[in-house]
């Protein structure tokens, strides 16, 4: 899960360059598949360069159907409520949404949730992803 927040969409293309980039710096393979709602930013003439670039696959969701992209429409959902609920324990001021969803970002991908660990333990998203079982 990445997590990059922005000033404005345009901001939009830098970031994914720099997922592409790291995607392919940690796991060591290219990115080939990526989903989207079909907005502008990602349907533009400067997302198609990137696409083309790196040499990824664009697929659009059904148009006004969140089901069909649901996961990722799930994931935003629950990144939300969980930074709102932890900017509310902490008292802390909502100007501070962006740095308390890149420590949730950072703890989503590092907390060992999946199976596959040694003597039938657990791994991280991030230890999934670099391809090692270290934590």
């Amino acid at each position: 899960m990445y997590v990059k927040p922005l000033k404005s969409k345009d901001d939009q293309y830098e970031a994914f360059q720099a997922v592409v980039n790291d995607l392919r710096a940690r796991s060591g393979r290219e990115l080939r598949f990526f989903k989207s709602d079909g907005d502008g930013i990602f349907t533009g003439a400067k997302a198609l360069a990137l696409y083309e670039k790196y040499q990824i696959r664009h697929i659009q969701s059904a148009p006004g159907d969140s089901a069909s992209n649901d996961l990722a429409e799930r994931t935003i959902r629950t990144f939300a409520e969980l930074t709102t609920t932890n900017l509310l324990h902490a008292k802390a001021p909502p100007c501070y949404w962006a740095e308390a969803m890149g420590m949730l970002e950072y703890v989503w991908n590092h907390i060992p949730v999946l199976p596959g660990g040694k003597d039938g333990g657990h791994i991280s998203r991030t230890s999934l992803l670099e391809g090692h079982e270290r934590l």
